[in-house]
């Protein structure tokens, strides 16, 4: 990935919860150090690295904006649900913060309808289930293992 694009991955997992600021600020400070030429949002982040994940990320997406730099949205999504998925799978997620994760990033993303719609049913089902209302979360276990099952 590019450098541009490897900010908002960090921005995505962050604002869903997937990664920490400090993992991207260690990024940024690994990447200044092995880089000679960055944009320089990469300093402003190193400057600013104090400041709460909510300014750093939006100081990522209003570069963005000034920029008018587009993103691969589906490359970052797929690569954040590979993320979830591997935290799942290594039980470091539990089904519950699994299906809140991926909600998040649905929530974070213009996803195609397949998707979105797959993660929205995720997530209203295990409410259902842990409600008692509809469902098992047997079902829910398997429905969300067989979607993070189709990435790759």
């Amino acid at each position: 990935m590019d450098l541009l694009l490897n900010l908002e991955y960090y921005r995505a997992g962050i604002q869903a919860g997937l990664l920490t600021k400090d993992n991207l600020i260690d990024y940024v400070l690994n990447t200044i150090e092995n880089s000679d030429s960055l944009p320089y949002i990469y300093y402003d982040l190193a400057v600013d690295s104090s400041k709460d994940k909510y300014t750093i990320c939006s100081m990522i997406k209003n570069y963005f904006l000034e920029k008018r730099y587009s993103v691969d949205k589906e490359l970052i999504y797929k690569k954040l649900i590979l993320l979830v998925k591997e935290s799942y799978f290594s039980k470091i997620y539990s089904l519950e913060d699994t299906v809140y994760v991926l909600s998040c990033i649905s929530r974070d993303y213009f996803l195609d309808e397949y998707y979105y719609s797959q993660m929205y049913e995720l997530e209203d089902y295990f409410y259902l289930a842990k409600e008692n209302i509809y469902g098992t979360i047997e079902q829910v276990q398997k429905d969300t293992e067989d979607f993070l099952n189709s990435f790759v």
